[in-house]
C-alpha cells in the first residue's frame, strides 16, 4: 500500500504492524514489550514539546487546532478563575502548553526552519510526504512507521528529534547507538523502499535540535555499516518476536547467574561503615 500522507493518530493506530517505538521494548525483553503495551506511560513534558515542535515545523496550519497556550493566572482570584474556566472550555480536545513550553517550541521550530539543510529537504517544489506512514513485511513480520518527512524527489527520509544534550558528533553517535536511532532509521527505509519500489535506497537523516540557546542543530546520516548492522539485528529480533507470538510466551531477559562487580572510581572500597543508619 502507498504511504498515507498527513496521517491521523487514529489511522496510524489502526495500521497493521509493529512500530519501532513499541518494538524497542522487545529488544529489552519480550516480557518488557508485553508489560509496556499493557501499561502505557503518561505522555512526558519532553514528548509534548517534541510533538509540538514537529507540528510547528511540518504542519504549522494545524498548530492552533492541536495546541493551546495556558494563560498565566492566579486561580484563587475570582477574575482569574473566570479567565481560566473560559480557557478550559475553549481548548477542549487540545494539548495544553505552558507559556515556557510554547516559547521553547517557537525558538526550536524557528531554528529548524531557518536551517539550510532543512530548507533543501522541505522544498515545496519537490514531491513531499509529510507526517506520513506505511507498513511492509520484513523478516517475516509486518512493521510500520510514522515518518516525519520523505522527499521523494531527492530520495531523503528526514526525522526530527529534540534533544537536551548538545548535538555534537559524539552525542549524535550515542543517540544512534544507545537510543537505537539507526534501527529506527532502518524501519523507515524499509517501509519507504517497499512502498515505492525505488531504484535507489533512500538516504536516512536525523536532525537533532538542541532545546537550549542558541538552539543548535546537528545532522546525522546513517551509512551502510549502520544499516547492515540494523538489518542483521532486527532480522534476528523479529524472528524471536514471531516465535513469542506463536507460542504466546514472553520471557524476561536472560542474564548471567554471576553478579556483575561494579566499583566506583576514586572511592575507597574497603570502607566498612555500612549503609544502615
Amino acid at each position: 500500500m502507498p504511504l498515507i500522507n498527513d496521517i491521523t493518530d487514529a489511522q496510524y493506530k489502526a495500521l497493521a504492524g509493529v512500530n519501532f517505538s513499541s518494538f524497542k521494548n522487545f529488544l529489552v525483553s519480550p516480557y518488557h514489550f508485553v508489560y509496556k503495551n499493557n501499561h502505557p506511560e503518561k505522555e512526558t513534558d519532553d514528548l509534548v514539546v517534541g510533538n509540538a515542535i514537529h507540528t510547528a515545523v511540518l504542519q504549522p496550519h494545524l498548530f492552533d487546532r492541536k495546541y493551546a497556550v495556558a494563560p498565566k493566572v492566579d486561580r484563587r482570584k475570582t477574575e482569574d478563575k473566570l479567565i481560566w474556566n473560559e480557557f478550559v472550555a475553549s481548548s477542549a480536545g487540545k494539548t495544553v502548553l505552558t507559556d515556557e513550553q510554547f516559547n521553547l517550541v517557537l525558538a526550536c521550530s524557528s531554528s529548524v526552519k531557518d536551517n539550510r539543510y532543512f530548507k533543501g529537504v522541505f522544498d515545496p517544489n519537490d514531491e513531499l510526504y509529510v507526517e506520513c506512514a506505511g507498513n511492509c513485511e520484513f523478516a517475516g513480520s509486518v512493521i510500520k512507521g510514522r515518518i516525519d518527512l520523505f522527499n521523494k524527489t531527492k530520495n531523503i527520509i528526514l526525522d526530527i528529534k529534540s534533544c537536551k544534550d548538545f548535538p555534537d558528533f559524539i552525542q549524535m553517535r550515542r543517540y544512534a547507538e544507545n537510543r537505537l536511532h539507526y534501527m529506527q532509521g532502518f524501519f523507515y527505509r524499509e517501509i519507504v523502499n517497499n512502498n515505492f519500489q525505488l531504484p535507489e535506497t533512500p538516504t536516512v537523516v536525523f536532525l537533532y535540535i538542541h532545546k537550549k540557546e542558541p538552539f543548535t542543530i546537528g545532522l546525522s546520516q546513517f551509512g551502510p555499516l549502520y544499516m547492515d548492522k540494523a538489518e542483521c539485528e532486527l532480522s534476528r529480533a523479529l524472528c524471536r518476536f514471531e516465535n513469542c507470538k506463536v507460542n504466546n510466551v514472553w520471557p524476561e531477559a536472560q542474564t548471567s547467574m554471576i553478579p556483575t562487580i561494579i566499583e566506583p572510581y576514586g572511592v575507597d572500597t574497603d570502607d566498612d561503615s555500612g549503609d544502615n543508619e
